[in-house]
């Protein structure tokens, strides 16, 4: 996405928790938020800013936390 996005998700999101985190050397952020709209579960995802971009990586769990671990931007 183009880093500007990253306020509209913000803004689309009710944000329950968020921390500092790094990927590939890069600082970020996770969150974990519930979509305004009731009835949708909470998603875990981590917004990495890189160049002119905005990464964003969805899920949770131990095998989801080691490949963040050993992720690297090529470029």
């Amino acid at each position: 996405y183009p880093k500007d996005d990253e306020g509209m998700i913000y803004e689309a999101l009710n944000i329950i928790s968020k921390k500092r985190v790094t990927v590939g050397d890069i600082e970020g952020v996770k969150i974990i938020a519930v979509s305004h709209k009731e009835g949708i579960p909470s998603i875990t995802m981590t917004l990495i800013r890189k160049d002119s971009y905005l990464y964003i990586f969805e899920g949770e769990g131990d095998t989801f936390n080691k490949m963040l671990s050993t992720f690297t931007f090529i470029q």
